[in-house]
């Protein structure tokens, strides 16, 4: 998170993107970038969505953008339209420069989502169903260890989930979010998760959703850890 951030920082175009270390462009991608955002792009847009697709099926991952939606929050496409998958975001650089990852000491991974949903709060991104990026998925990389990474990281995911809570749109996606954050605040030590929550009550009422997690998908996890 602080390489990306340091990216941004040294960044001097108008657009900006990351393009993991298994993943490629395809051939025509910052030609298709490019003129679609010189054609519609307005001042409300914070960046562009495209598709990405694996490299050896060459299939969409996950599903496609809506059809009949020019430009959505990622929030929006995710908990309400309900798209699935890994997608292409290119972002404008300016509005990515007041976003940046928290840097958490001792820690090294945050969802980037997160930033995602903090520039949902100002600004909307132009949809493209066109693919822009193959994802490759190396045996040992990230999207193959995300339980450990989690369990690695439960600062950065208890403030990912905290922030998550405070905007999801119904009960039981709060309640999802709060059983998650407890979840990983208490394994990060933190003893006023209760006091830092957003939504007290439901965080209350999600701990008993904490040990669930525990039991059901990450005690195994943390146990080879050990």
């Amino acid at each position: 998170m602080a390489a990306f951030n340091f990216a941004v920082s040294q960044s001097n175009t108008e657009l900006f993107m990351c393009i993991d270390s298994d993943d490629f462009l395809s051939d025509t991608a910052i030609e298709i970038i490019l003129d679609y955002w010189d054609n519609n792009a307005l001042s409300i847009h914070g960046g562009l969505i495209g598709l990405s697709a694996y490299q050896k099926s060459k299939d969409i991952i996950g599903t496609k953008l809506p059809v009949d939606v020019k430009e959505s929050t990622v929030y929006d496409l995710y908990y309400k339209k309900g798209i699935k998958g890994d997608k292409t975001f290119i972002f404008r650089l300016d509005i990515l420069r007041q976003f940046p990852f928290p840097i958490i000491q001792g820690e090294k991974h945050i969802p980037l989502s997160i930033v995602y949903f903090q520039i949902d709060m100002h600004y909307k991104f132009l949809l493209l169903n066109e693919i822009l990026s193959y994802c490759g998925y190396l045996p040992d990389g990230y999207s193959s260890k995300i339980k450990q990474v989690a369990i690695s990281n439960p600062k950065g995911r208890a403030y990912y989930f905290k922030y998550l809570l405070k905007i999801a749109h119904n009960l039981p996606l709060k309640y999802k979010m709060a059983s998650n954050y407890v979840f990983f605040s208490v394994l990060s030590g933190n003893a006023n998760f209760i006091v830092e929550s957003p939504c007290r009550l439901i965080t209350i009422m999600a701990i008993p959703g904490a040990f669930l997690l525990y039991f059901i998908k990450y005690r195994r996890i943390i146990k080879q850890l050990k």
